[in-house]
């Protein structure tokens, strides 16, 4: 390991530590769990073809989603409680929320056709929040699907493992105060669409979007991918579609370029001129994001939109947000890439170019907070990834003496108290002897490093982080008043 003490003086560097680890706290509220840890309740009977009553505790058979068999072995689940024998898998711990008569002309994708079932159909469709994952995974069940003759004991591990679940692997950090998610749970606990549609993709919806109770005339909601209006009858927006004159958005293009198999491009759309625009993206960016507040006066925001570029025009992929006179530097308000053009690097791109209009503008930036557990595993690897290229370069050119953390912020714009969070999270910053020294080595470099990726396959497509160069945008300049 190359070893290099830190070119600060350390009364200086640990007051920015200790200014940085406060900011870190104040940013990062503790987790507030939907649910609480105490042993599920199950006040009715499960041998009656009674509706099964709101607010209860149940087991549900769901084949669709993720198996929680490799948990078993974990060490926080076996500090917890024992594994007994002959667990089912896909097996989870859930609340009833709603109930409506089942509807016949429903497709049900998740019915369990194993033969020796015991449980009967009540002729009802149940609503229910699976306790080990996030309310994305919340949908309508049958009463077929429950499992409601479990013995207690495979009952009390099961909801013991799923509540250490989701402890363990979400982060559960919002910008609401107690009262407050309480009340946004309650209003928003069931999904008011089932799926959307934008453009050529039908994409099932995450949480609930307070859409106009006008628009919401069937489960599934429309929206045109230029102009991003929405309708919800499919006849409605066949209609748009034929008169909609709109081929990108109603702003400036900041960048374009041709990436793996796509080409794509960048407008900033001030939110000021463009309302109805603006807030058409906020409803679209509330089925995919849950603690996020709608925000219906645009004017403070700037609009940043990726599109993908194509004989037609420039179809919605994805956006962020940006305060044009945010409080300490923030560079991104909220991020939202729709699931259908996720796992295509456009996380890690619209990062960059956050960052990259902050080194236009010449300042440190950092995102706002709290960020989704999405948001946040992309963050820390970009983070990551970008530090690492910086102090690759130092390392191998033998100047790492000359290296601090001002240098690394100057190079990539990040403010120091993520630079210090990053390093210490990687162990590459470590306290030495009363002083700060890094603890590098290639195989680090390779670890976290992520390379320009090169797809296989004609169909695949990905973007890769921001060319600095090809952004074309200068800085805009606001007083206080002058901000809307």
């Amino acid at each position: 390991f190359f070893l290099t003490v830190f070119q600060f003086q350390q009364t200086r560097f640990m007051s920015t530590r200790t200014s940085s680890q406060a900011n870190l706290q104040n940013a990062r509220p503790r987790k507030r769990q939907k649910k609480s840890s105490s042993v599920s309740k199950r006040d009715w009977n499960p041998s009656s073809n009674e509706p099964i009553p709101l607010n209860t505790d149940g087991f549900v058979y769901n084949s669709t989603i993720k198996d929680l068999s490799e948990f078993h072995t974990s060490t926080a689940l076996q500090s917890e409680t024992s594994v007994p024998s002959n667990v089912p898998s896909h097996v989870y711990l859930v609340s009833v929320l709603d109930r409506r008569p089942k509807q016949s002309d429903i497709t049900d994708t998740n019915t369990n056709t194993i033969s020796n079932i015991l449980d009967r159909s009540d002729g009802y469709e149940y609503y229910v929040h699976f306790y080990a994952f996030d309310r994305r995974l919340d949908d309508w069940f049958d009463r077929t699907q429950f499992r409601c003759h479990l013995s207690d004991e495979l009952r009390t591990f099961i909801d013991v493992r799923d509540k250490t679940y989701r402890n363990a692997n979400y982060n559960d950090e919002c910008e609401f105060k107690e009262d407050q998610l309480r009340t946004h749970q309650e209003h928003t606990k069931i999904k008011n669409f089932s799926h959307i549609v934008i453009g050529k993709y039908m994409v099932k919806a995450w949480y609930f979007s307070p859409v106009p109770l006008e628009y919401r005339t069937s489960p599934v909601l429309h929206f045109c991918d230029f102009c991003l209006s929405f309708f919800g009858q499919r006849c409605e927006y066949e209609h748009h579609m034929k008169l909609c004159m709109a081929r990108h958005p109603p702003g400036n293009e900041i960048y374009r370029n041709r990436e793996q198999n796509i080409e794509i491009s960048v407008y900033e759309i001030d939110g000021a001129k463009e309302e109805v625009y603006c807030q058409n993206i906020a409803y679209l960016a509330k089925f995919f994001l849950d603690h996020k507040t709608l925000e219906f006066d645009t004017t403070s925001f700037f609009f940043y939109v990726i599109t993908e570029v194509s004989q037609n025009g420039c179809h919605f992929l994805c956006y962020f947000s940006k305060e044009k006179t945010p409080e300490k530097n923030f560079n991104l308000s909220c991020i939202m890439a729709l699931p259908c053009h996720q796992r295509k690097g456009l996380g890690h791109f619209m990062i960059s170019l956050s960052y990259g209009l902050s080194k236009i503008e010449q300042k440190n930036g950092t995102p706002e907070t709290p960020l989704s557990d999405l948001g946040l595993i992309s963050y820390r690897k970009f983070w990551a990834s970008e530090l690492l290229k910086v102090i690759q370069k130092y390392y191998r050119e033998g100047k790492m003496k000359q290296l601090s953390l001002m240098q690394l912020a100057n190079a990539t714009a990040f403010q120091c108290e993520d630079i210090f969070f990053t390093l210490t999270d990687l162990g590459v910053l470590k306290k030495c002897n009363d002083e700060y020294v890094f603890v590098v080595n290639e195989q680090i470099f390779e670890k976290f490093i992520r390379q320009p990726k090169q797809v296989k396959y004609r169909q695949e497509q990905y973007i890769n982080i921001v060319i600095q160069d090809k952004i074309h945008w200068s800085p805009h300049y606001y007083k206080t008043q002058e901000s809307s």
